[in-house]
Parts: C-alpha cells; structure tokens; sequence
C-alpha cells in the first residue's frame, strides 16, 4: 500500500449532490466526490453514504438540454434521502441501518484487502528472529 496521494484522487469521481438541512427546510448543491460508496465534500470535511439512495434527474438550462443525476443526503447522518409521495404532500426519508451495514462491510473488506509488501514480510521476519534469539539463545 502506497501513501500517494494522486492514486486516490485518480479513483474518485465527481457527483452532484443536495444536502438538506435538519428540518428540511434549506438545501445547497455542491460537487462531491465519490470513491466507493463513500461521497466526500472537500470544503466541509463531510462524508455521505451513497448506498441505498437513488439519484434524480435534474433538468437544467433553457433548453433543458442538460441532464444531470443529482443525489439527494441529509447533512446531519450522511445517509441518502428517499422521497415518498402521500396523498398530499412529500415525505423524505432516511434509513440509517442501512447506513451502518454498509460501512461495517466496507471497512471489513479494506481491512481484509491489505496486502503485505515484500518489505513488510522482511521486516516481520528478522523482528521474529531476533525475538526468538533473545527467547531461546540466539546461537545455543
């Protein structure tokens, strides 16, 4: 595993997003951007759970010739929003389990997807002989 910086903005996209507030009264758009699952907004040091939440479509310009996909997220848990539609008005929703399971399977599938480079190996290698040595003798 190497700390370059550049490999993990190489692997990131960028998506539109709407973060609604705690009474779901105000909303801003931003760009966010996505590795995973896992959106992130730079500028706030937030990070949204793209799981389980559909984007909508979002006409814009004069025309209406640009489409975009636009994800909807509820700024207080980070998860995405459901729309619900009832007999009069409109409902959004969240669904923080989902939220969780995902993170808990995501964190144990980079946990378990370490590899070891040769260094390491080496490294693990003489501490263990040396540990052993100072144990057991190293020459008796």
């Amino acid at each position: 595993m190497s700390l370059n910086p550049f490999k993990w903005l190489k692997r990131a996209e960028t998506i539109d997003a709407i973060i609604w507030d705690k009474n779901a009264t105000e909303a801003r758009r931003c760009k966010l951007s996505l590795t995973g699952e896992i959106a992130r907004d730079i500028k706030t040091d937030r990070t949204y759970n793209r799981a389980a939440c559909t984007p909508i479509p979002l006409r814009e310009g004069s025309a209406f010739s640009n489409v975009s996909q636009v994800y909807h997220f509820d700024e207080e848990t980070g998860a995405g929003i459901r729309f619900e539609k009832g007999n009069d008005l409109i409902t959004l929703r969240t669904n923080p389990d989902t939220l969780h399971q995902v993170l808990d399977t995501t964190l144990l599938a980079q946990l378990f997807g370490v590899e070891p480079s040769f260094k390491m190996i080496l490294m693990g290698f003489v501490i263990g002989f040396l540990l052993a040595g100072t144990v057991f003798g190293l020459f008796g």
